[in-house]
């Protein structure tokens, strides 16, 4: 029994002192960002491991000093370190840093066995118990209320939980790597596409718009988000700002180009759910990295899935409460130096408890660049054409029950003059019919079922690689989103293009039975 309590002061001391090593080195080291990303959180952590390895280490020492154990020290010291073996290696894990996962595994199972072995007397029995039990559950409580990443068929699925900053801090740690090379690939296509230094290309777009202003009064969250991810990843503030609006920057640059997405929705009735639907098909840049976010905000707004790419906070998706929005650019109309932007715009529709919060939320909103927004929820579908001068409503058919766009826009007529030119060039005007290739397809799929749409037979829609001029399902196709809206709401998102790929469903019961 003695040779067992000295072997557990020297096991206490060894850690003790690792502990404070660790961090003293990575301190002098510079090699702990969160001091600067996170303060306050890593303040509260390093007084944890400071304590935790300060009882370890006079536990320790007491033990091979005295040859005796003070139970009570003992206890509470093993407590802490339970703690900190039970929560440390998920962060290691997250990184891939197995050796470590497996260290903390080895040490835990020491600590347990020491705990184990420390006495006969039932007292002590109840009290080993008892730190034990405490221990492990506040362990797990606390790895639990954390952000986390966790991967399905290969999908990201970031869970993004506390402030705006601490959010943004966490997809930034998490995604570091994916967010750089994303970002990269953009400043190479802003100094290709404007045929200028990027720097000076940003200076400009922040100078000649105020939309970095509009958004500090109607969307402050998403500033700290951005500040937070900068500080983590190590990408300016400005660039990574600018990055949440590389569509208007290529709009107000005069560099934009058109977009081949197609937007599907379809009103429930007593019977049937509402559905809402796109294919998401952003510039090249944008590809080769997928993700969902799982926003979790910390003032009780709704929870939110969003479909998105490394470092971008958002391209459409749902909230809890059934409230879903899908966006397309269209080109061809007005859009102004002031207004908010489309991520700023998705986010606040998400925001809302309702359809008719998220209608009246448009309607009074001014637009940075035009969009065409759809816009969902159990009490049906909405599809706004949104422009700088006009926001108007359009419908295919004579019930507003049904929505279908692919970027063009039919009732908006706030043209812009490099459309009315464009036009002109071919001897035609606004008031000439247009020929959509995609639309016309689409809307002759609806009529084949006679407007009867659910989940499947949109989804159905939107994978067709037809008609063969300009397919539904393209090569900038990175997503097909499909939502079903109502008391549970589930997105169903297939990846690529190809055209075989099966649709996966995300549901906030599913996620929330996981946390």
């Amino acid at each position: 029994m003695k040779n067992i309590i000295r072997i557990s002061g020297i096991f206490q001391v060894l850690v003790g002192a690792g502990i404070w090593g660790i961090w003293v080195l990575s301190f002098l080291r510079g090699a702990i960002p969160e001091l600067q990303s996170e303060p306050f959180r890593i303040a509260m952590h390093l007084l944890a491991e400071a304590c935790t390895g300060s009882l370890l280490l006079l536990s320790g020492l007491g033990i091979l000093l005295t040859g005796k154990k003070r139970t009570i020290l003992f206890q509470v010291a093993m407590g802490a370190l339970l703690y900190t073996l039970i929560a440390s290696p998920g962060y290691f894990a997250q990184h891939g840093q197995w050796g470590a996962v497996g260290l903390f595994m080895g040490m835990l199972v020491l600590a347990v066995a020491f705990i184990v072995y420390q006495g006969r007397d039932r007292t002590i029995k109840i009290k080993r118990t008892l730190v034990l039990a405490a221990g492990a559950l506040f362990g797990l409580c606390s790895c639990q209320t954390e952000s986390y990443i966790e991967y399905d068929q290969g999908l990201p699925i970031l869970h993004l939980e506390g402030s705006p900053y601490e959010r943004g801090a966490a997809y930034g740690r998490m995604l570091d790597k994916e967010i750089h090379e994303t970002v990269e690939r953009w400043k190479e296509e802003v100094e290709s596409t404007c045929g200028r230094d990027f720097q000076e290309v940003l200076d400009d777009f922040f100078s000649s718009t105020s939309f970095r202003q509009d958004m500090e009064r109607t969307d402050p969250d998403l500033l700290d988000e951005v500040y937070g991810m900068s500080e983590s990843c190590r990408i300016g503030f400005q660039t990574l700002l600018a990055f949440q609006m590389s569509e208007e920057l290529f709009t107000v640059m005069d560099a934009g180009a058109g977009s081949d997405c197609t937007s599907i929705g379809k009103a429930g009735t007593d019977s049937t759910v509402t559905v809402l639907a796109q294919n998401m098909d952003p510039p090249e840049f944008l590809h080769g990295h997928p993700i969902l976010l799982h926003i979790i905000p910390e003032n009780g707004d709704p929870q939110y899935l969003v479909f998105s790419v490394p470092g971008l906070f958002g391209l459409a998706g749902m909230n809890e409460k059934g409230v879903a929005v899908t966006c397309m650019g269209m080109s061809m109309l007005n859009h102004a130096q002031t207004g908010l932007p489309v991520v700023s715009v998705v986010r606040k529709i998400l925001g809302v408890p309702g359809l008719e919060e998220a209608e009246a939320f448009i309607r009074q909103t001014s637009f940075a660049i035009p969009q065409c927004y759809g816009v969902g929820g159990p009490g049906g579908v909405r599809c706004f054409e949104c422009s700088a001068n006009q926001v108007s409503e359009f419908y295919p058919f004579e019930d507003s029950d049904l929505i279908l766009h692919t970027n063009f826009s039919i009732n908006n007529r706030d043209f812009n003059r490099g459309f009315k030119e464009l036009l002109a060039q071919y001897q035609k005007t606004v008031d000439d019919p247009y020929y959509c290739p995609r639309y016309f397809h689409a809307y002759d799929e609806i009529e084949k079922v006679n407007r009867n749409l659910d989940r499947q037979r949109i989804g159905n829609i939107l994978r067709l690689p037809e008609p063969e001029l300009e397919p539904i399902l393209n090569a900038h196709t990175l997503g097909t989103l499909v939502m079903e809206l109502d008391s549970d709401p589930t997105l169903y998102l297939a990846l690529g293009h190809q055209g075989n790929e099966p649709f996966q469903a995300y549901s906030f019961t599913d996620f929330s039975m996981q946390r």
